[in-house]
């Protein structure tokens, strides 16, 4: 296992060395650079967020000097690890005997998170609350990557001009060569996380979904699937469940009325309330035409105006005048997107199989700010996720655009009371 520092210099090598999807976006190296001066109270300059846009060898002396023991570094790289963009399913848990249940509720289970990278699947990390435990398995896989090349990319001029003759070759109406997109593999963690709630009887499942083989094919659906099932194996074993209680867990896949279906994007994307605001900005629909001479019909509807940077702009207006999102989108109109005329004529006429939105969550300000507001957005920030719903999978594509734990628990856990919702409707 690499001590602290070679890990570190690891990350520091992917984050701050160059181009790599393994790169945190530059809003987030910032938030890192601020956090560490915060820590610190450094003075203006002592660590610019300039620096990000330095060299390697720059900015490890800033990171050694107010970085202790690189603790923030590998909290924002495991933050990076566990909530970058995830596909996520949740499942009602199969009943598991209570000899089952006292296994996977046994404390000595707990594992510290590691960054170590094997071949195959691998517990990362085990943790509890309460009556759920939080599972993460990982092994090694690879990832695509495009970036562009240009003349000035190559220091010998003739590897540039025998691109150039190759490429007129290919296009002989061409007349220069500008550029060069080339596509790489990299290595990566293929990340998969597992909750398992006791209380609420639920499977929460959340995994990469950018790996691909070491020739850069993407990962089918059906190897997707199976590697799901072999990483519960493995959780399974890990806590020594009997061969009845592993089946029960893996089987629970299976589970035919998942906890994200059409009733919950239906009831999701009306939310405006204290804490919550979620705003459509597209919407895929399919309409089954009954006489069987006719076409069926699939739509995808995008909504172009619905800019992220506007909506979080107007809400944080809205929100600091009024101390919620009651009301929201009487007051804006403009993003009430059920509003557009084919949006309402297909929500009426056909089924949505599929949405993406932005879920704006009302957090305390982690950071604090010179600039900060004064009314009910005081003390407050609004975080915000991505998200696409796909209803034939009973998934939910989840892009947490500031890494937030809380954030995502939030809206996971709205997901889970909207469905209980319904499920209590139906016994009544």
């Amino acid at each position: 296992m690499p001590n602290n520092r070679d890990l570190a210099l690891a990350i520091i090598h992917q984050v701050f060395g160059g181009e790599s999807k393994k790169t945190w976006p530059y809003e987030y190296k910032k938030s890192y650079i601020r956090e560490i001066n915060a820590d610190n109270a450094l003075k203006r300059g002592e660590f610019p967020q300039a620096a990000i846009d330095g060299s390697e060898d720059k900015i490890i002396p800033l990171i050694e000097a107010y970085d202790r023991n690189y603790e923030t570094l590998l909290k924002y790289q495991k933050a990076y690890e566990l909530l970058g963009t995830k596909n996520i399913g949740l499942y009602h848990l199969r009943e598991i005997t209570e000899r089952g249940k006292a296994r996977i509720l046994t404390k000595n289970k707990a594992k510290n998170y590691d960054f170590i990278q094997g071949a195959d699947w691998q517990i990362t990390s085990c943790s509890f609350e309460n009556n759920k435990a939080v599972i993460t398995v990982s092994k090694h896989a690879f990832q695509p990557f495009q970036t562009r090349l240009s003349k000035f990319d190559f220091s010998d001029g003739s590897v540039w001009h025998s691109i150039e003759e190759t490429a007129e070759r290919k296009s002989p109406t061409g007349e220069k060569l500008l550029e060069v997109r080339a596509t790489l593999t990299e290595e990566k963690r293929w990340i998969l996380t597992v909750k398992i709630d006791l209380d609420e009887a639920l499977l929460e499942i959340g995994n990469d979904i950018s790996q691909a083989d070491e020739d850069g094919n993407r990962i089918t659906p059906e190897i997707r699937e199976s590697d799901r099932r072999h990483a519960l194996a493995i959780v399974a074993e890990y806590f020594e469940l009997e061969q009845g209680d592993k089946e029960v867990l893996i089987e629970t896949l299976d589970d035919q009325h998942p906890v994200i279906n059409k009733n919950t994007e239906t009831k999701l994307h009306t939310v405006q309330d204290k804490v919550m605001l979620i705003v459509r900005i597209s919407g895929k629909y399919h309409a089954e035409n009954p006489d069987e001479k006719l076409l069926n019909e699939d739509a995808d509807i995008t909504l172009p105006n619905q800019k992220l940077s506007e909506i979080m702009k107007d809400a944080a207006q809205f929100y600091d005048g009024k101390g919620t999102f009651e009301g929201f989108f009487e007051a804006y109109p403009g993003h009430k997107t059920d509003e557009g005329k084919y949006t309402h004529e297909f929500n009426t006429h056909t089924e949505l199989y599929g949405a993406r939105a932005y879920a704006l969550i009302i957090s305390p300000i982690k950071i604090p700010s010179k600039n900060e507001k004064k009314g009910y957005m005081k003390g407050k920030m609004i975080e915000s996720i991505g998200y696409h719903m796909d209803m034939e999978r009973g998934e939910v594509e989840v892009r947490n655009g500031s890494y937030s734990e809380s954030a995502q628990k939030d809206f996971i856990n709205r997901i889970i009371q909207i469905d209980k919702q319904a499920r209590a409707r139906k016994r009544h």
